[in-house]
């Protein structure tokens, strides 16, 4: 673990517990902090790597089983049509993937748009800027009870 980095901080429970879905042994799930869009996931390996070409062949497993869970999951919520999957590291080095849900809602706002055309990449970086909190809502923390005793059987 790097206590610098953000994701390792977060796959150790250290910061936002309360947001964390799932951690195994090789991956772990939590909610985007301060961002008022429920089901917006993040996966990340627990070892600290910084791309997908370090993942190891039971951590590159566990990634995908998991990504699909959490998108089947994540399709389950209200109002999601579609969910975006990027990955970027340039704000935080630790390899993850972001599980954006695409709404409906999204795609009413014109500047959701390119030539007419739906832009994932804009929409992602719009809503990521308009749904921007100071802490995170209540309604994202049971979000991420639901989304806990659904991937994992756990309540509470």
């Amino acid at each position: 673990m790097n206590g610098a980095c953000f994701v390792c901080r977060m796959v150790a429970g250290n910061e936002h517990p309360d947001l964390v879905v799932f951690t195994d042994d090789f991956v772990s799930l939590y909610h985007m902090p301060d961002v008022d869009l429920p089901g917006y996931l993040v996966l990340a390996p627990v070892r600290h790597l910084e791309g997908m070409e370090g993942l190891a062949e039971r951590e590159l497993d566990a990634m995908g089983r998991s990504q699909q869970k959490a998108v089947r999951a994540i399709q389950a919520l209200p109002d999601v049509r579609k969910v975006y999957l990027s990955s970027f590291g340039e704000v935080c080095p630790h390899f993850h993937v972001h599980l954006f849900p695409r709404t409906d809602m999204m795609l009413e706002d014109a500047s959701s748009r390119t030539n007419g055309e739906i832009d994932g990449p804009r929409i992602f970086d719009l809503y990521r800027k308009k749904l921007k909190t100071v802490g995170t809502p209540e309604r994202i923390f049971e979000i991420v009870r639901g989304l806990r005793h659904t991937l994992t059987g756990e309540r509470g």
